[in-house]
């Protein structure tokens, strides 16, 4: 463990990534040629957003328009998004990336992140499972509690190298910080940003139903300690272990100040996120105030631990630097729902969607009804806004054949949370990715088998749910 952690992503990696998303936008700028621009007609709800209006139509009311979208506004798309609506979320994640990278350098350059890799080394290498049996299960209960993914992926580049430390690969990292992640959101048990807020458009009890998403978190949560043990396993057979490192280090008092500054500061920006379950005040600023905090913890650790002003300022604007590369993969990204949005045909795919359930029953249409909200999800990866988005349309369409509303959120839920490791367009996921140090084509190979099996699932308790009448 002698060599310092890095956060910059590899130039092969780079160009595939770039490769598949530009690839996309192309796909979703031919798609403005096949699809009628047009948009649903909206009106306020009671607290004032905007939904679609089904008040006297199912379906709701399509108006077809006319959108002019150039080609030159296609090319520059991935300049224009900044510009467009949610580009506050988007200049906050990408401002949260380059403090993840500087504070992220800053750390390695220091030797705190190696530091905390032998001392974690150290206390667990003899019981490593443990970790592959509690690090899901806390990421889980963060998300689904909370609400919380974007707000791991500081910790990614950590937990990645404490896999490698501990005998596997970053890979695992991934497999018990980001994926447990999504599989949280998927529970929602008390997620305030996924099932609060589908519920309240949906207008049904916030949090109603909560036997069936305990259900849920239990099955899921199986499954992925279940794959990380014969995952690891596989990998501990071919004999990739480093029992030799084991508890040799010195402990050193500067820098166990350091990491117990870094620590506490992290402590504090989850017991806040954890705390805008009951403060509603704190919901939308989750990011900034985890952001604030890896900042704060990390020019506090590195001062405790013996690092001058201008060697940090240094280190911090390299580790800048590094992260340019994900800051273009994000932008690409991002473009493909302004392209759509901006040609007035993300509607129209919808319409075209829910044209498709007629004649269906309602155990398939409740499979169906998954599906759209996971090619949704590919479009416009917010969960928040595809809740404004699908859930007035869904809801009236499920009345007519009868489904209970909370069938339709545990649709919503489920897609909404399993589709945010599965897409490029999530920029989220690309930046796990960047800061794990893969590309997206191998961390699809990895990640498939175990997204496989939990798709399945959650359509085996879609189907359950129906049958025992879950409302």
């Amino acid at each position: 463990m002698e060599e310092k952690q890095k956060l910059s992503i590899s130039a092969k990696s780079f160009a595939v990534s770039m490769v598949i998303i530009i690839a996309l936008m192309v796909a979703a700028y031919v798609l403005t040629f096949v699809l009628p621009s047009g948009e649903f007609v909206r009106v306020p709800d009671g607290e004032g957003n905007q939904v679609i209006d089904t008040s006297s139509e199912a379906g709701g009311v399509f108006e077809e328009k006319d959108a002019d979208f150039p080609f030159h506004k296609f090319l520059l798309s991935p300049i224009l998004v900044l510009g467009s609506d949610g580009n506050v979320t988007l200049i906050m994640i990408l401002v949260f990336l380059l403090i993840i990278g500087g504070v992220f350098q800053a750390l390695s350059d220091k030797g705190l992140i190696e530091y905390l890799l032998r001392v974690t080394v150290d206390k667990f290498y003899s019981r490593r499972r443990l970790l592959l049996i509690v690090l899901p299960l806390v990421f889980m209960l963060l998300a689904s509690f909370a609400g919380v993914f974007e707000e791991v992926i500081p910790l990614v580049p950590i937990l990645c190298a404490l896999a490698v430390s501990l005998g596997w690969d970053n890979m695992t990292g991934l497999g018990f910080s980001v994926i447990p992640c999504a599989a949280g959101y998927a529970a929602g048990l008390f997620n305030p940003f996924g099932t609060g807020i589908a519920q309240k458009v949906a207008g049904v009890t916030v949090f109603g139903g909560l036997w069936m998403r305990a259900v849920v978190f239990v099955v899921l949560y199986a499954i992925l300690v279940a794959f990380l043990m014969l995952y690891t396993a596989g990998i501990e057979k071919q004999g990739a272990m480093v029992s030799e490192n084991a508890g040799a280090f010195e402990k050193d008092v500067k820098k166990g100040r350091g990491i117990a500054a870094f620590g506490v500061c992290i402590a504090v920006g989850v017991l806040l996120i954890v705390s805008s379950i009951f403060i509603e005040a704190l919901r939308d600023y989750t990011l900034v105030i985890f952001a604030l905090c890896f900042l704060i913890g990390g020019i506090t650790g590195c001062a405790l631990s013996g690092m001058s002003v201008k060697d940090y300022l240094s280190s911090f604007f390299g580790g800048v630097a590094s992260m340019l590369p994900a800051i273009v993969m994000i932008l690409f990204a991002s473009s493909i729902k302004y392209i759509l949005t901006e040609s007035m045909t993300i509607d129209s795919l919808i319409r075209y969607l829910l044209r498709a359930t007629e004649g269906m029953s309602p155990f398939v249409l409740i499979l169906f009804i998954y599906l759209v909200v996971l090619i949704m999800e590919f479009f416009v990866p917010s969960g928040s806004a595809k809740a404004f988005l699908l859930m007035p349309l869904l809801v009236p369409v499920a009345s007519v054949y009868s489904i209970p509303v909370n069938m339709i959120v545990l649709a919503y839920i489920f897609g909404d949370g399993l589709a945010n490791v599965m897409y490029p367009t999530n920029a989220a996921l690309l930046i796990a990715l960047n800061l794990a140090g893969t590309s997206y084509p191998k961390y699809m190979k990895f990640s498939w088998k175990i997204m496989l099996s939990l798709f399945a699932a959650t359509c085996g308790l879609l189907l359950f749910a129906m049958a025992v009448g879950y409302r």
